[in-house]
Order: structure tokens, then sequence, then C-alpha cells
């Protein structure tokens, strides 16, 4: 295992050049696992407060805030590989991007998605059903990042994200009533998410459309009260349920098939929260 948990067994990316645009909550440490399986790594962060401690956990830092074209941009885009992990749902607001991306090194590129791109069918969706929504700003990123010529784009959907100070026990406030209490949740730890990019790039995956979630749905009404006692809170206030309450189920195992890897976490009433706190 690595410092992050997540498992080196067969695992080396020794000499790759890898550039992670985000420094966020799942960019920072994505960058620690794969300078610790050896890799290259340059991290991008908006903030320019955050450069200096990028440097000090031994990555090469840079400034980058989309939509701009920061001089930088050019030298962070010195690899071989690409991460895109940012908040930035503008389509319009990653053409500087893109077009750095064209005269660049980079030959493979993962894009961190989400399932909200996914449509309410009331059943467990996959990756055909999200074309019936291609006006969906994410889509339309998706699209034009697949199109770059030279790049090979793999899109990784994540569900709903915890872990860390990631509380779902916290993610209601008390005057909040929790609607569709008895619909499945869609979520996935931090150390998931961090082991399912890791096999991706490790294993060379690319050109494909995964989504990553947890294999158990429990109701909404059953995790996040289970959530919020684990961490000592009282559990959020639930509308009356329905029987057309709307729903969707995530099935990530195509990318388990495609990797063999396993979760760290496949239950989600078993993870221990109130050991991240």
């Amino acid at each position: 295992m690595s410092s992050n948990g997540v498992s080196s067994q067969g695992t080396s990316l020794k000499g790759q050049s890898i550039s992670v645009l985000g420094s966020g909550w799942l960019g920072a440490p994505l960058a620690d696992v794969l300078s610790g399986f050896g890799a290259i790594v340059r991290v991008a962060s908006r903030s320019k407060d955050r450069l200096e401690g990028l440097a000090e956990r031994g990555h090469m830092p840079y400034q980058v805030d989309l939509p701009e074209y920061p001089d930088e941009l050019d030298d962070f885009l010195r690899a071989s590989t690409l991460i895109i992990n940012i908040t930035l749902k503008d389509p319009d607001g990653y053409r500087p991007l893109i077009a750095a991306i064209e005269h660049s090194m980079i030959r493979q590129l993962l894009f961190i998605s989400s399932t909200s791109v996914y449509p309410m069918l009331n059943r467990t969706v996959s990756e055909s059903d999200a074309l019936a929504v291609d006006q969906h700003p994410l889509r339309q990123i998706e699209q034009s990042l697949s199109e770059i010529s030279g790049v090979s784009t793999t899109i990784l959907r994540f569900s709903g994200l915890i872990g860390g100070d990631r509380q779902p026990g916290r993610f209601f406030a008390s005057d909040r009533i929790v609607s569709n209490p008895d619909t499945p949740v869609n979520l996935i730890h931090r150390q998931d998410c961090l082991g399912l990019i890791t096999s991706i790039v490790s294993q060379g995956v690319w050109g494909d459309v995964f989504e990553g979630c947890a294999p158990s749905h429990p109701t909404k009404r059953a995790f996040y009260s289970h959530a919020a006692r684990q961490i000592g809170l009282d559990p959020p206030r639930f509308a009356e349920g329905s029987a057309n309450d709307p729903f969707k189920r995530i099935d990530g195992s195509a990318i388990c098939e495609r990797t063999g890897y396993r979760f760290i976490y496949p239950d989600l009433m078993r993870i221990d929260l109130a050991a991240e706190l």
C-alpha cells in the first residue's frame, strides 16, 4: 500500500511524465500517489497560495486558472499524460486549454467527469444513456476533449464524492428536508477514486468511458442517518417517500472488469467515517 492507502502491488509509473490540472480535494492526493509510484508530476492550481505547498510535496507547481492562457501553461503541458480534475463546467472555458494541448507533448488524457450527466431513468444507467443529454455542459466538454487530434482520451465519471473532510453526515443542514429518501445513493470514497485513476494510467487504458461508483447502493434514508450517527450528529429530516420518486443507479463495474481493480470501500455502510475526522 502507498501512504495514501492505494495498493502499489504491480504498479509502476517510473519515469512517466504526468500533469495534473487541479490541486484540491482529489488533485493534491492524486499527485502524491502518482509521485509515489515513480511518476514525474506537474500540478497546476488556480491559487497562487497553494504553489509553495505543492513544491514542498515534491511536485512541480504551476498556476493555471482557466479560461485564461497563462505563460506557464505550455510548460505545464510538457508531459505525456494529462489528468484534468477541475470544477469548471463552461465548455467555452476549455478552449484555451484544448488549443494548448493540440500543440503539446500530451498523448493521453484523463478527464474526471461526473455521473450527473445521466438522467433519472428509474433504473440502472450506463454510458449510452448519457447520449440522451448531449446538451449537458459536461457532455459537451467530454466531447471536445475526446476530439483532440493525436490524443487518446478516457472519461471517468465519478458519482458523489466522500472521504476526508467530505463527511456525508454533514451534507444536509438541520433545516433541510431530504427528498426521495428511499431511492439509492451513488457514492464513491476518495481512496477508490485514487485507485481507479491509478489503474487507468498504469495500465494504459485509453480511449474509453467509465463510471466510478461503489457497488453498494443503500437508500438515502439508511445511509445519511448512519453517516450522521457515526460522527455524533442527529440524522437529517426526510420527506415522505413514494414508490414513484425518480432515481438512477450507477453501475461502476465496467472499469473493474477492464482493469481488475477491487474497491477498498465497496460497502458504503461499513466505512468508518468517524476515523477520518
